[in-house]
């Protein structure tokens, strides 16, 4: 007997029966109550975003991950904190913000994306500089 080697479909989503992984549209994802927008001591999401404001959601990622890692400190950010990022600020959700953050880090450099930990880069980080020098 020869054993087939089963492919590698880590993070593909599938319809069918056998399928464990669920979508991971952004109507999977939760708003995460626990977050602190208006820390005492720190700049509050709201102040941090009008001196920055994002021109589109790759750079509204980029700066939401930046806020809540060095301001808010938080460990790990997972597509559940830039959604909630987004929510706090009312902001138009993108309808499949997993995807729009893949696409981020893809087509920018500026970030690393896995669902379990989003992470800026040093091309992320010195795009942060160059705005903040502007």
């Amino acid at each position: 007997t020869q054993k087939s080697k089963k492919p590698n479909t880590e993070g593909l989503e599938s319809s069918g029966p056998k399928s464990k992984k669920k979508k991971l549209g952004s109507g999977n994802l939760k708003r995460l109550t626990d977050l602190d927008f208006m820390p005492k001591g720190k700049e509050s999401l709201t102040g941090f975003y009008k001196k920055q404001s994002g021109k589109n959601d790759y750079e509204r990622i980029l700066l939401f991950t930046n806020y809540l890692k060095d301001i808010l400190g938080v460990t790990p950010v997972t597509y559940d904190h830039i959604y909630t990022c987004f929510d706090e600020l009312k902001l138009q959700i993108p309808e499949n913000l997993p995807q729009i953050i893949r696409n981020a880090a893809a087509k920018t450099g500026w970030i690393i994306a896995k669902s379990k930990d989003v992470t800026i880069t040093v091309k992320g980080k010195n795009q942060l500089r160059s705005w903040n020098n502007d």
